[in-house]
């Protein structure tokens, strides 16, 4: 301090005398007299100048160390606590178990011995994950069965893996720096990741290890959750695309499947055998013990991850109290599958430790849609995408009865309303089966704010559902529904909608999930004994509606149409202005013209019942294991009947125009 003042006091001489060679004698005294009578306050300042000079770096440099400790921003290559910990137990827990047959876990018993690096430089594989992933987790899987290490961020080569977060933190380790580029992604439910990335950093930030409070999480999601989301999603798309990982030189590790006792000694034997084909392992595999491992490290991820993975992992192992992540998707698979996301239907509630608000909930469904749309053709990410949707549309069921929200998507906002029961003459809403009824509700009930029904007549809602006369039990047009006058007539293109059909029959009859596709000879069979009667009967279907509802009675909408990006709204406009035709005398008032195209997107691109139609020639058609075909016969029985309903309706140019485009898509695709 006292050099910093007698520094700044030669420099006021050397003023002083620079002045005076210049000749500028006026200026030299007074300027003397100046520091003479105020150097107090010179002496003052420069005291405080010295003090800040030397307390900010050291704030600065203690701050950022801390950082770089714990948070995955550092740049300096420290590792979490939690990794290192695990590496100081190993040692000391393989002394204890060499005479310990308690040390045996339900896989057996395994030694996880200390990675060594390699005799020779290695190209290292990428272990790319978004913070709060369980990146660390991977390291380990992949450390405790290779027996080399891996690092953090930055580039070595003397490691078979490096973790990065790359894009999100630009100055970790990227493809490019890696020649040639392979990558391990790891995926996780983005509101999962952005709820352990936030426990980490609390962990981080707070000394004493304190649970953080409600509200400080609060704070921190609603400050952070829309740039975080667009941060995942942008992650994600990154490595993703071909353009920047080659997908043979790819493997993407779904972590629910990574933390589940059922498939995850599975998932880990894959990464190996992947590690293997695109690398060099210098030490053997031992194959046999690889589920021992797996649970030993996941063990130890059970004991010191912060609470989300806490949770989730120990009901993994131990099945207590609450659902699991895998057994809470399961649930919502297990729902019936006629209508999944009906308010009726009751849904035990899971209690939520990080709470996410109705608005960013629909938030991460609309990001989740547009990714199922643009990865429909890899069947991997396509199941998990739609998995992470359904658990957000679970976690926003749980808001019904509550307040109207204000939501924006890329086609809008609107106002997102729970369906009422309102006293009213319903109409008719037909379909032959398979042809996406289901949907077509959750669109009117959008719309309209009104509740629909199924099957049976009721006096308070929109619309009823019926197969009729397909089901010959369900609602009718007859004396007993004389006042019910018109219909919405929803039409599929006959062949999709048998196969659709056949995929919901042997569902029910064999008691499965709505996300398993069929055996193949199960179909071939079904097809072969049924197919004429049903071509027939969705044929008859369509007869009877028309001739029983004359044209200003009835609307046709097409399902190719209502889920096509561009006519989907339109048409959705069309059931508006029919709605407010049919109850012109103002009991019911569909939503404004600018929120429909909002609403529709909600409706049919979020709310779709996707499974359902999974694995068909649709939008998704290049999923499953097979596509369902139909032999040449079939299709020339069916290029028959739509040619003569197509004679028959050609006047109609609704009906007539949809039945031609049916009839051509047919034709095209009979073999000669």
């Amino acid at each position: 301090m006292l050099c910093c003042c007698d520094a700044m006091y030669r420099t006021q001489q050397r003023l002083q005398t620079i002045l005076s060679r210049k000749g500028v004698v006026g200026l030299a005294d007074p300027c003397a007299n100046y520091f003479q009578r105020n150097k107090k306050h010179f002496y003052g300042g420069i005291i405080v100048m010295c003090i800040f000079a030397v307390i900010i770096p050291s704030t600065i440099i203690t701050t950022s160390k801390k950082f770089v400790e714990i948070l995955p921003s550092g740049g300096s290559g420290e590792e979490f606590r939690d990794y290192k910990e695990f590496h100081d137990m190993i040692e000391s827990e393989n002394e204890q178990d060499k005479n310990n047959e308690d040390s045996y876990n339900s896989f057996g018993k395994c030694t996880i011995s200390k990675p060594m690096h390699p005799h020779a430089p290695m190209n290292p594989i990428l272990v790319a994950s978004f913070p709060g992933s369980s990146s660390d987790l991977m390291r380990l899987l992949i450390e405790a069965t290779t027996g080399i290490w891996t690092s953090a961020r930055l580039f070595r080569d003397d490691v078979i893996a490096i973790k990065t977060h790359f894009p999100y933190y630009e100055h970790h380790i990227g493809v490019d720096e890696v020649d040639p580029p392979r990558g391990i992604v790891v995926v996780r439910n983005p509101l999962e990741t952005l709820e352990t990335f936030y426990d980490f950093i609390e962990q981080a930030t707070n000394e004493n290890n304190n649970k953080a409070s409600h509200t400080a999480w609060i704070s921190w999601r609603d400050a952070h959750f829309d740039d975080q989301m667009q941060h995942w999603e942008s992650f994600m798309r990154f490595w993703f695309d071909d353009e920047n990982l080659d997908a043979d030189k790819r493997h993407i590790v779904f972590h629910y499947d990574l933390v589940d006792e059922k498939t995850g000694p599975a998932e880990v034997t894959e990464m190996l055998k992947f590690i293997q084909k695109v690398s060099t392992v210098p030490r053997e595999i031992v194959w046999d013990e690889i589920p021992c491992l797996w649970q030993r490290v996941v063990h130890f991820q059970l004991l010191q991850a912060p609470n989300p993975t806490r949770r989730f992992l120990r009901e993994e192992l131990e099945g207590e109290g609450r659902y699991s992540e895998r057994q809470y998707l399961h649930h919502v698979d297990s729902l019936p599958k006629h209508r999944n996301l009906r308010q009726e239907i009751e849904i035990e509630e899971v209690v939520d430790s990080h709470p996410h608000s109705y608005v960013q909930l629909d938030r991460v469904a609309a990001i989740l849609t547009q990714m199922i749309e643009d990865y429909a053709h890899d069947q991997r990410i396509l199941q998990a995408l739609i998995k992470y949707r359904m658990n957000c549309l679970e976690k926003m069921h749980k808001y019904i009865g509550e307040d109207p929200v204000l939501v924006s998507n890329d086609r809008g906002s609107c106002m997102v309303t729970t369906p009422q029961y309102e006293p009213m003459k319903p109409m008719f809403q037909a379909s032959y089966p398979g042809s996406g009824s289901e949907m077509m509700r959750d669109v009117l009930e959008s719309i309209t704010g009104i509740k629909t029904a199924e099957t049976t007549r009721r006096t308070d809602v929109i619309v009823v559902k019926t197969y009729y006369p397909y089901r010959h039990f369900d609602l009718q047009p007859g004396i007993m529904n004389r006042d019910m006058k018109k219909v919405i007539l929803l039409l599929r293109y006959p062949l999709h909608a048998i196969a659709s059909n056949f995929n919901h029959i042997y569902w029910n009859e064999h008691n499965l999930d709505h996300n398993k596709q069929p055996p193949i000879q199960a179909w071939d069979k079904w097809r072969d004994e049924h197919f004429e009667k049903e071509l027939k009967s969705w044929a008859a279907h369509l007869n009877f509606w028309t001739q029983n509802f004359k044209p200003s009675h009835r609307l046709v909408v097409d399902y190719e149409s209502l889920t096509d990006d561009d006519k989907g709204p339109r048409d959705v406009t069309r059931l508006s202005f029919f709605i407010k035709s049919t109850y012109n005398e103002g009991t019911v008032n569909p939503a404004p013209a600018f929120t429909l195209p909002c609403l529709w997107y909600r409706a049919v691109k979020m709310k779709d019942e996707i499974k359902t139609d999974i694995f068909q020639d649709n939008r998704y058609h290049t999923n499953g294991n097979y596509q369902p075909m139909f032999t040449n016969q079939q299709l020339e029985m069916a290029a028959t009947e739509l040619s003569n309903l197509h004679v028959k309706y050609s006047s109609d140019r609704r009906i007539g125009v949809t039945i031609q485009r049916y009839w051509e898509h047919t034709v095209l695709q009979i073999k000669k």
